[in-house]
């Protein structure tokens, strides 16, 4: 006898039914399948407070402003998703966010991020989505206090806007992020647009290029001036979320003619020093002369009793800050500077010095080939040159 086939409408629902359990297999609520909320971290650029959450696919959630006059926050909801790893609690940036909260519970609520505010500080908010390496997704959400907003709303983004009650409308919104978040590369090339471009504008600081974007630090802002009589001139920020305190800004500066080379520089600063002694020194470098006459009466004055002693502290703090996270720029220099494996001792020994109070701040060159800079004036920095080869 032969082999009794099975009729083939029979066929047809084994097959679906295979078919089924194959997709089915593996995918179940909670697992990689579904929405997880990986990492966050918070970072402050300037006068903007960025919230980075990294997630495994693109959505958007549910964000709710509690505007409790003793306790404002801003919550954001991801229902029914996973959480890996989260911490409880982040720190905040004390200008706009007291601290960050993560709140899961498997199976009900799913995860809740919260932001304990600092009271009666107006503020708008705006969200973006943007691509990650390994095929994830960043969600970034960006705080800025309401008296400092721009003018005008850059597209792309999703702007809030949150004030007290019967306070004025808030301006729109910063500039949008315009990298990936910082996900290790296997490859040792630039891979994101933003850092090839940077490579374009120095080839010959690809090296420290891409150890930045190997250790996830992302370019945030960019700007540009090109004016009648000088030159071209390009700006970028670059952040990380572990190190909230420091920045890094390339600067681009073209040639004036073919004879002359280009000029770029990085600088590492702890320019996002937070306190009131660095918010205060920040706001009064920014004071015109009249702001300056109503305080003190002549601009000597302004300098000697208001900002030297706000630079002492600055000092102290920053050489502080640079200690805790002195690994990093270890890091840095010896990818900025092979051939002077001695930079970081150098700059070691400077920060172990007692800082001298009747000094207004001192400047190092602590190198010619390439030129290296240590200013511990104010907010500390290390400052790199790099100058193109010309013909």
């Amino acid at each position: 006898m032969g082999i009794k086939l099975l009729p083939k409408p029979h066929l047809l629902l084994s097959g679906a039914l295979i078919i089924v359990w194959l997709l089915g297999v593996g995918v179940c609520p909670g697992q990689s399948a579904d929405l997880q909320v990986l990492r966050l971290g918070l970072s402050r650029v300037q006068d903007t407070s960025l919230l980075t959450i990294v997630l495994s696919k693109a959505v958007q959630p549910q964000i709710s402003p509690v505007t409790a006059v003793s306790d404002p926050q801003l919550v954001i909801i991801f229902p029914d998703a996973g959480a890996r790893r989260l911490p409880p609690v982040l720190p905040g940036d004390q200008t706009l966010v007291r601290q960050v909260r993560t709140l899961f519970t498997p199976g009900k609520n799913g995860v809740r991020i919260i932001l304990d505010l600092i009271p009666d500080r107006p503020y708008v908010f705006w969200r973006q989505l943007r691509p990650a390496p390994n095929g994830l997704v960043q969600l970034i959400i960006g705080l800025k206090s309401e008296s400092r907003s721009a003018s005008r709303q850059p597209p792309g983004l999703n702007l809030t806007k949150r004030s007290r009650p019967g306070g004025p409308p808030p301006s729109p919104v910063p500039q949008p992020i315009t990298s990936d978040y910082g996900y290790k590369m296997d490859s040792g090339r630039l891979e994101s647009e933003d850092f090839q471009a940077l490579g374009r504008l120095a080839p010959n600081a690809v090296r420290i290029f891409h150890f930045l974007e190997q250790n996830g630090w992302t370019v945030v802002r960019q700007s540009a001036s090109d004016r009648p009589g000088e030159r071209l001139k390009q700006n970028f920020l670059l952040t990380h979320p572990r190190y909230p305190v420091l920045t890094i800004r390339f600067t681009h500066i073209a040639g004036s003619s073919a004879a002359s080379p280009d000029i770029n520089f990085l600088t590492l600063a702890t320019e996002n020093l937070p306190g009131s002694e660095a918010q205060r020194y920040r706001d009064m470098t920014q004071w015109s002369v009249s702001q300056i006459k109503k305080h003190f009466e002549d601009i000597g004055d302004y300098y000697s009793d208001g900002l030297k002693p706000l630079r002492v502290v600055l000092r102290r703090q920053s050489q502080a800050e640079t200690l805790r996270d002195f690994d990093f720029f270890r890091q840095f220099l010896a990818a900025a500077c092979p051939q002077n494996p001695k930079l970081a001792d150098n700059i070691m020994a400077h920060l172990r010095e007692k800082v001298n109070q009747r000094l207004e701040g001192v400047q190092y060159t602590l190198s010619e080939d390439p030129l290296v800079i240590l200013n511990m004036v104010d907010f500390l920095f290390v400052r790199v040159y790099f100058l193109s080869k010309v013909g």
